[in-house]
């Protein structure tokens, strides 16, 4: 069988992360491509459902980035108690 080479760009964090867990299952990135494209054909779809979540859910998903990206931005409790304190002053 006679194959091709294919290239890809992807964020080098995910294809680390991509790559450790199909490690895990005793498989690499080759291997998960391959399948991923007898499933579409097999299937005649992406073997996955994609989807735009709602207008409250992205911008929660993005404020959720900004506080994991930048911490110092935002505001850290020590107790559920003091963060009601601050919420309600």
């Amino acid at each position: 069988m006679a194959t091709t080479m294919v290239r890809v760009r992807m964020d080098t964090g995910l294809k680390e992360q991509v790559d450790a867990a199909l490690a895990s299952m005793g498989l690499n990135m080759s291997t998960a491509v391959n399948a991923m494209a007898r499933q579409i054909l097999h299937q005649g779809k992406l073997p996955f459902e994609l989807y735009v979540g709602n207008s409250d859910l992205l911008e929660a998903m993005r404020e959720a980035e900004d506080i994991r990206k930048h911490p110092e931005n935002h505001p850290s409790y020590a107790s559920a108690h003091e963060m009601m304190e601050d919420i309600l002053s």
